[in-house]
């Protein structure tokens, strides 16, 4: 599993929080997008959207979006229900806000 992230974005940051909250560490590799390191064949091989974040899960399944990582993460280490919810209530009211 792998993290690509580029630290002065916002979208990548909101999942960096997420992981933090949750303890979870992951390797990370930063795309540096003010220097267009996006738009390397290396990286559009990965994620053609030349976006951050990503991540590549070990089995080579590709996620493009913070909300569907932090989903992911919050589904693999269910403990502590941090910023999901955990009834349906809280649940649909911080869909509503995402």
């Amino acid at each position: 599993m792998k993290f690509y992230d580029f630290k002065l974005a916002p979208n990548p940051r909101r999942v960096r929080m997420f992981l933090a909250e949750k303890g979870i560490e992951v390797p990370m590799e930063q795309v540096n997008t003010r220097e267009g390191e996006q738009f390397k064949e290396s990286f559009l091989a990965i994620n053609p959207r030349a976006t951050v974040p990503v991540l590549v899960l070990d089995d080579g399944t590709v996620l493009t979006e913070s909300m569907a990582i932090c989903r992911y993460f919050e589904e693999t280490h269910p403990e502590p229900p941090l910023l999901f919810g955990r009834s349906p209530t809280e649940k649909a009211v911080i869909e509503n806000w995402s």
